[in-house]
């Protein structure tokens, strides 16, 4: 519990100094992608791992891209140098639990491949 109390200080204590683009590989299964739909609002509970650059994940793994535009004045803070996941491409950027989004465009969807425009709220 005491390292979720640091984290959560940590993360509430650093602010996003300008706008910034976030991306987020995830998985959806075909029922979830089916109620996509642009100005739609969901939410993510715990803590969101994102990523400051494009990369290219395991496509098993992973089939939906958020693209997520964080305006500044947000909370979050890159985590590359501290997280034991980091690879070598990757400059992951945490955001703090209880994160609102709103999707704002469907860039690309189909089948269960896609790749949706956010604003993190």
């Amino acid at each position: 519990m005491m390292l979720l109390v640091n984290i959560d200080d940590a993360l509430n204590n650093s602010i996003i100094p300008e706008n910034i683009i976030l991306f987020r590989w995830v998985k959806f299964n075909s029922l979830e992608i089916d109620k996509i739909q642009i100005n739609k609002y969901f939410a993510e509970k715990g803590y969101v791992s994102t990523n400051l650059i494009p990369s290219v994940p395991n496509e098993i793994d992973y089939n939906l891209l958020f693209i997520i535009k964080a305006p500044k004045g947000k909370r979050g803070a890159i985590i590359s140098n501290i997280s034991k996941r980091t690879h070598v491409n990757e400059y992951e950027f945490l955001l703090p639990r209880n994160q609102i989004f709103k999707i704002i465009q469907v860039v690309y969807l189909k089948g269960n491949k896609g790749i949706l425009l956010c604003n993190l709220c």
